[in-house]
């Protein structure tokens, strides 16, 4: 990279055409008007509101004048960078005319600055765009993008650092967030996937947009033309869907903001707007971004902006000093003072749960809800069979007493004090008290409590003792099978109250199961526990795994008798899991022809391991309700003890790739073991894999590598690709851990072993890896031994022959561990080199396919490789060294 040629390049200048469509559908794609379609500060964006002759502009509009200002950091001559690298760190805009609603617009681009980071370079662009019509400068905006990989460019200490602005602008703080607004990620599912995220990720001048247009709403008044320029920070990436929530304090003439993700909490845009100064000094905007999933993947930045939504939570003005609320939406008052900047809510959260969970009360039959609390039927679980659906679950409201009222108004009076329900069990007659939150763990010891927070903290507290490090995670959980519990509960009612109209209407067969209402009442406190985001396509996976001996038993007994399985068996244990499988676990107990029992490990013939929960449905569907009844209690009998509770966390493998160079012939690629014997020095898999697990803090490792050397040959040249496999990894490194790792490798002492190029890699690794495989081609440089002096006509034969086939069989010295088979294999060139001194050795260089065996090719191996080097010369030839000197593949390079 030369500094100099890039920062003296001269973009060509680019025109950019926009008509009054193209402005309104960029204003609805940054939120205008979705929260009220009349806005009276927004309406002007988008309609010609009172007889203005054209709708008003955004500032941010002006991002878009010029869509092609990263693809043409291709065209800067000596600009070498990884465009899947490349990030968007920051962008600045300076207004120096208000936008028109139509124009034809001629871009001017520089190169503002350039900037050596290390293991990155930084590069500054800026764009001033004049109306071509006019010839007038409306804006100026700067480009700062962050390209990993590019730096390690300058040729002298200090490095390399040059800005072409004047020193009294504010200069960007080149500081990101690698996690950030990477550009080819904001529509293709497939890109997303390759850089890990879970789904396409907003676009950063998006966010831009929407934090700018808070401000000018609440602080402007919604007027545009008071923005004088905008610097925004993009510091991490945001997914559509997710909150944004603006916060503003006025300086000066400045309005300093930050955006956060509410769901995260974490700051994703930070910058300031330059304006009038306005009458308030705090405020805060909540956004809901939410991309429709059918955004064409190849949309362009204005096209994929079109389809944003924003919804608008609260929206205030001023009125002098005094804030007034002018519309609220979900029952949330707002009053802000202007001189104290203190904000105060109306109704809480809790308190319109409160009030939700009241009103389905009352819709409740009194004298069925009494009677279920007292069979031992918890109060989530009578939610669930009354059909309740929705995020109700997670209320900390919901026990005992809420049904209060209920009983008051069946028995006519409002004394607090009259008979009022009674207690809920300890433990639920139906989800065994999984979703009254009580468990036992290992050591028997009990945790009863209606707080959710108690088993989301036991979550919590065991993540964090394990040392797993996760910004997302799925929930995955495992139950008894409680289908039978359910039926006793429900054909109880039938019989005593299926002639009452409620019992059709309201008691439904299809209800919110025990795991999902268990996940729904759960995951919100354990997102905040954790600080991360619950996503079912997250690498990290929180397994609880609650069992019940009793409950197993009955329904082993069940199976038993309802398949007519005459062995007999001990300590069977079933559960039903994500997948809804069934998992059995027991031991047979057999007769022998003396009689005595012998127990093994085994299966019932009749029952298989993948037996789901559909088949046991149908077997007790199988059954007449007094057929059931006859085997099943009904009601079911209270429970006196709670479900165990296993924690499981994991992560999906990660993948560390690079490439080795193996310098010793005492070196194994893996660790090589005969009669216990240990063959070589150490192993290319434990050198790299043992260094790299300490580091991830993973349980175990596995070595896959595009090929093997044997023992005695060298890999040299660019290396062999290779990927470690890592397992339950508790930390992903970054890119700084990486290179530490790599620096840790290849400092160790004996030198047997390098790596370059390490990188992290999901599940693509095994793509990179094994794309083209089977068609790479191989190098290799050979020390030959020949029974007769070399004569220039060999040379000459050697160096003719090109792509020329032969046949090998296997080796005879790999015959005990491989198949005999016949293996056409080509020989693309070869050439000899001769040695000083010396008539009879020889270096052969020769490319061949891979899977060639080099060896068998130079000695022949007893005939069985033809034709061969010495059938070629026509005279004996051994090998008495091998190097491989490339492997040619495009990964990891």
């Amino acid at each position: 990279m030369d500094p100099e040629a890039i920062i003296s390049y001269q973009f060509p200048e680019a025109e950019f055409t926009y008509t009054e469509r193209d402005v309104a559908y960029y204003a609805l794609g940054v939120g205008a008007c979705s929260g009220d379609a009349v806005d009276k500060k927004e309406l002007k964006y988008v309609y010609h509101e009172n007889g203005q002759s054209h709708i008003k502009v955004l500032p941010t509009f002006a991002t878009l004048f010029n869509p092609g200002a990263i693809r043409n950091f291709m065209s800067i001559p000596s600009m070498e960078f990884d465009p899947r690298l490349l990030l968007h760190g920051q962008q600045y805009i300076e207004i120096y005319s208000p936008l028109p609603a139509n124009a034809c617009i001629q871009n001017k681009s520089v190169v503002a600055g350039l900037h050596d980071k290390g293991k990155a370079a930084v590069i500054e662009v800026d764009t001033t765009s004049y109306d071509r019509e006019s010839g007038k400068a409306l804006c100026l905006n700067r480009l700062t993008v962050y390209l990993r990989g590019a730096g390690g460019f300058s040729k002298s200490s200090p490095p390399y650092s040059c800005s072409k602005y004047p020193s009294d602008q504010i200069k960007p703080a080149l500081l990101y967030r690698l996690s950030g607004d990477y550009n080819p990620l904001h529509s293709d599912p497939m890109v997303a996937e390759v850089a890990g995220f879970s789904r396409p990720i907003l676009h950063g001048l998006c966010t831009l947009g929407f934090a700018v247009r808070a401000i000018i709403k609440c602080v402007c008044n919604g007027e545009p033309t008071r923005v004088k320029s905008i610097l925004g920070r993009f510091l991490l990436h945001v997914y559509p869907g997710e909150t944004l929530i603006t916060e503003m304090w006025v300086e000066d003439s400045r309005v300093l903001y930050k955006t956060k993700v509410k769901e995260r909490n974490k700051t994703v845009l930070s910058g300031y707007v330059g304006i009038h100064p306005p009458t308030a000094s705090l405020w805060v905007a909540e956004f809901n971004a939410s991309v429709p999933s059918e955004i064409s993947p190849h949309s362009s930045l204005s096209l994929s902006l079109r389809f944003l939504k924003l919804e608008l939570v609260t929206e205030m003005a001023i009125n002098n000093e005094q804030a007034q609320v002018i519309s609220c939406s979900k029952e949330v008052g707002v009053i802000v003072e202007a001189k104290e900047a203190q904000i105060t809510t109306g109704p809480s959260e809790e308190e319109a749960a409160d009030k939700i969970i009241s009103d389905t009360v009352l819709s409740f039959p009194s004298h069925a809800i009494l009677d279920l609390l007292s069979i031992g039927v918890c109060t989530r679980c009578i939610f669930r069979l009354f059909g309740v659906r929705g995020q109700i679950y997670s209320s900390s409201l919901l026990s005992p007493t809420i049904f209060a009222p209920l009983i008051q108004k069946s028995n006519g009076s409002d004394d607090e004090h009259s008979k009022g329900p009674p207690q809920e069990s300890e433990f639920c007659s139906i989800c065994l008290g999984i979703l009254q939150f009580s468990f036992s763990k290992e050591k028997q010891n009990l945790v009863k409590s209606e707080l959710i927070n108690n088993v989301s903290e036991e979550i919590a507290r065991f993540i964090k003792q394990e040392g797993h490090e996760i910004d997302s995670f799925s929930l995955e959980v495992s139950i008894p099978i409680i289908l039978a519990n359910e039926r006793s509960v429900w054909l109880y009612l039938k019989k005593k109250y299926g002639s009452e109209l409620w019992f059709e209407d309201k008691f439904h067969a299809e209800h919110v199961t025990v795991k999902d209402a268990f996940k729904l009442a759960i995951t919100s406190s354990l997102e905040t526990l954790l600080t991360a985001k619950s996503e079912i396509s997250s690498s990290s996976r929180i397994r609880l795994n609650y069992t019940h001996s009793k409950a197993s038993l009955n329904l082993e007994s069940f199976v038993e008798t309802d398949q007519n399985c005459k062995r007999r068996k001990t300590g069977m244990r079933i559960y039903l899991d994500e997948t809804e499988k069934i998992h059995q676990v027991y031991e047979d107990s057999v007769e022998n022809a003396d009689g005595a029992n012998v127990k093994r490990g085994a299966e019932c013939s009749e029952q298989s391991n993948g037996e789901t929960d559909a088949a046991i449905q149908r077997s007790l569907s199988r059954l007449q309700d007094y057929a059931f009844c006859e085997r099943f209690k009904s009601p079911p009998e209270k429970v006196k003890e709670p479900c165990k509770l296993e924690i499981i966390c994991n992560r999906a493998p990660i993948y560390i790739g690079g490439r080795y160079l193996k310098y010793s012939r005492n070196v194994s690629q893996s660790r090589w073991l005969i009669d216990d014997e240990r063959k070589g020095e150490a192993s290319v898999e434990e050198i790299i894999g043992g260094n790299i697990l300490p580091i991830c803090r993973g349980n175990n490792y596995k070595f896959h590598a595009a090929g093997r050397e044997d023992i005695d040959v060298r890999m040299l040249g660019s290396g062999r690709p290779f990927l470690v496999e890592i397992q339950n990894a508790r930390h992903v490194p970054s890119e700084v851990s990486i290179g530490e790792m790599e620096e840790k490798i290849n400092s160790l002492r004996e030198k047997l072993v390098r790596v370059r190029n390490l990188q992290v890699l999901g599940s693509e690794g095994w793509t990179l890896m094994r794309e083209g495989e089977t068609e790479k081609q191989k190098q290799y440089a050979a020390l030959v031994w020949i029974s007769r002096p070399l004569e220039d006509e060999d040379l000459q034969t050697i160096t003719s022959l090109m792509d020329m086939s032969i046949l090998q069989k296997t080796p005879v010295r790999v015959l005990h561990r491989r198949s005999p088979l016949d293996r056409e294999k080509i020989i693309h060139w070869m050439k000899i080199e001769r040695i000083v001194g010396s008539q009879q050795y020889l270096l052969l260089h020769l490319c061949t396919e891979a899977g060639t065996y080099i060896k068998e090719f130079v000695h022949g191996d007893l005939g069985r490789t033809y034709p061969n080097l010495g059938s070629i010369l026509k005279c004996r030839a051994e090998i008495l060294q091998l190097d491989v000197t490339d492997v040619k593949m495009d990964c990891f390079n």
